[in-house]
């Protein structure tokens, strides 16, 4: 408190510490400065986000309602900056959002609510699983209880007995699973993406573990205690020749629901897996409208207090830094501008498009950025027409460009090439279309291309654009495999020009471009790890049923080839009951599939929520691990030795 701090040429003094992780607006945001406003300057700036607190009970919608009135009359408090008509013409208005959707959006809470239903998912198959296991273990001990039993065995003494033992289960399997979660989680939160709101709150809770050892707890005690259901009364078990006593038929088929439910469940997950692997390699193959490889680039950001009022003198500092950077070993283009691909945002600014009159000059709110010679070279984006140069931006020939997309938009049937367009104001002079760029996607890979304007950074005289570029990002084509490699230059270079330029945030295109589908990679990869944790269990409880059906069925087994049946009928007959529990499993998953994967749509890119390829494929695939998994039980019963089946029978 008390320290002095140079901020961009105006010398401040630090008045408070925030907390540590304060994120207004973001975790990169390090510096909070006093907004200067001029008051005898006219100038409209709608590059602003307020904040406001609600009055309890008023909801975002009510307060729109609210300001919308306000935003109307705009033109009438400000007639110098606006013209009557620029409310009507631009749809102008003014947007009010909660702050939770803001901060979180609706893909990442559709992303929470699909993975949260993922892991419940995988949770129900867990318990089918070690239901399934519990039961065939009743089923074997039930020679055990009737036993203790008849030696004068208590319920009381036989409660506590199994009770103890399968608490003892459950407790050092939920310390082990515990530790499990714990390294997994600080592997998953080193490769989750940044942009991830409040990533890093993200822990092992209290909470997290009092849930799993709660579940652990109460299955101890559920699955403990089924020895005792019914296994006391059977005293027929101990009966002379009780041993080859068979299951009974309600002990079957809860078992064989158990597997079929475990086959659905998974079915869901890994539709919903798949679903997300499509969409990422969807979104890779989207063409971004330039080629971002072996692209850098860097925030450029020159002292307010020397270069704001001067385009010409910031328009010449970069030139300079261009021809510095050019010489670099591997540099081959650079180019600058004030919006990022895949990070523009969804500001526009008020232009207006020249008529044959000046009366029919016509207004449109577009995004609108300032860009340097060799921009649309650097980054890869074909122009047609001509891109802009040095000399005629420094002599003012008011050239610009426009995307594909605006022209086509306001000139449908002509050409774009030669147009007016000025900012904020229908008088002339205007500048002039000297090239159409194709589109690019400046709000991400999954979001469509933007309409954009593009004009020179350096205005033409009596058309002055929004301020002189005082922030910019620096845009380096280089040969080089990591252009990143490039960072320490750029900033002794910019040191040497002039020392009181900052620079920061060093990245390549690649990484941006990475960035813009980081939500949908991560989504993909924890849904396909839950995806793969239920093919594993599937395939245990597959395994585990059909090992214990085979023992059961042992003497039938061995009665069927003494009397001629061969290893292969035997194999098939076991592979073929396990793939009815299977089939069966998998066709009720596939309907619910059907039924819940629309609440993914929101996630999905290129890919319907019922697509037809995943539909088979997973079915398939799941078949396929069923009789990988049966496979074994189904060789050992068809090697029982008859002879021996039949000694002990």
């Amino acid at each position: 408190i008390g320290k002095a701090i140079n901020v961009e040429g105006f010398p401040m003094t630090v008045v408070g510490v925030m907390p540590e992780g304060a994120n207004l607006p973001d975790l990169t945001v390090e510096l909070w400065a006093p907004a200067h406003v001029d008051s005898t300057t006219n100038w409209n700036n709608h590059s602003w986000s307020a904040i406001g607190r609600l009055k309890p009970g008023v909801t975002a919608a009510d307060a729109q309602r609210d300001l919308a009135p306000l935003t109307a009359r705009l033109p009438e408090v400000f007639p110098s900056v606006y013209r009557p008509t620029f409310v009507t013409s631009t749809g102008f208005t003014t947007n009010v959002v909660s702050l939770r959707d803001a901060v979180v959006g609706d893909i990442v809470t559709r992303a929470l609510w699909t993975l949260f239903g993922a892991v419940g998912l995988v949770l129900l198959i867990g318990a089918a699983n070690v239901a399934n296991l519990f039961l065939v273990r009743l089923d074997s001990r039930r020679r055990e209880v009737a036993l203790r039993t008849a030696l004068g065995a208590g319920t009381r003494h036989l409660a506590w007995h199994y009770f103890a033992e399968s608490l003892l289960i459950a407790v050092i399997s939920a310390i082990g699973a515990i530790a499990l979660a714990q390294a997994m989680l600080s592997l998953l939160l080193a490769i989750a993406p940044s942009e991830l709101p409040r990533l890093a709150e993200v822990g092992l809770s209290g909470t997290s573990i009092a849930f799993a050892f709660g579940c652990a707890l109460l299955a101890g005690l559920v699955f403990g205690l089924l020895p005792l259901t019914g296994a006391r009364l059977d005293n027929t078990i101990l009966r002379e020749g009780g041993r080859g006593l068979t299951t009974s038929r309600r002990g079957l088929m809860a078992r064989r629901v158990l597997v079929a439910a475990q086959m659905a469940f998974a079915v869901v997950l890994l539709v919903s897996a798949m679903l997300m692997v499509q969409t990422f390699r969807n979104l890779r193959a989207v063409d971004a409208g330039f080629d971002p490889r072996g692209v850098m680039t860097a925030q450029i950001s020159l002292p307010a207090l020397r270069y704001n009022g001067e385009p010409d003198l910031a328009s010449n500092f970069y030139e300079q830094l261009a021809g510095r950077l050019r010489e670099l070993p591997g540099v081959e283009l650079v180019g600058f501008t004030d919006h990022l691909p895949m990070l523009s945002g969804d500001l526009c600014n008020g232009v207006t498009l020249e008529g044959p009159t000046p009366e029919s000059a016509t207004g449109t709110c577009p995004p609108a950025w300032l860009v340097s010679p060799d921009y649309f070279e650097a980054m890869g984006i074909r122009v047609e027409g001509r891109t802009l140069d040095w000399s005629g931006m420094n002599a003012h020939d008011g050239g610009m460009v426009v995307s594909r997309a605006f022209a086509e938009h306001h000139w449908p049937n002509e050409s774009a090439i030669g147009k007016g367009i000025k900012f904020n104001s229908s008088k002339p002079p205007f500048y002039r279309v000297v090239g159409v760029a194709e589109d690019v996607r400046g709000l991400g890979v999954n979001e469509p291309p933007i309409e954009v304007i593009y004009f020179p950074m350096r205005p033409i005289p009596d058309a002055p654009l929004w301020g002189a570029p005082t922030g910019m990002n620096v845009m380096i084509r280089s040969s080089l495999s990591r252009p990143i490699e490039l960072a320490g230059a750029v900033r002794r270079i910019v040191r040497e020009l002039d020392p009181q330029v900052a620079v920061a945030n060093e990245r390549s295109m690649e990484a941006i471009v990475a960035a813009s589908m980081a939500k949908h990679s991560f989504t993909m990869v924890l849904l396909v790890i839950a995806g793969g944790i239920a093919i594993v269990l599937s395939a245990v409880g597959i395994y585990g049923v059909i090992s214990y059906i085979v023992t059961e069925r042992r003497g039938e087994i061995g009665v069927r080839m003494a009397l001629g049946a061969r290893v292969e009928q035997v194999t098939r007959l076991v592979l073929r009951q396990s793939l009815g529990l299977a089939i069966i499993g998998v066709v009720i998953g596939v309907l619910a599939a059907v039924a819940t994967t629309r609440l993914m749509r929101a996630l999905l890119f290129g890919v319907g929520a019922s697509d037809p390829l995943t539909m088979v494929a997973v079915p398939l695939l799941l078949l396929g691990v069923t009789v990988i998994a049966s496979y074994a039980p189904a060789r050992r019963a068809a090697h029982i030795d008859p002879a021996e089946v039949m000694r002990s029978e």
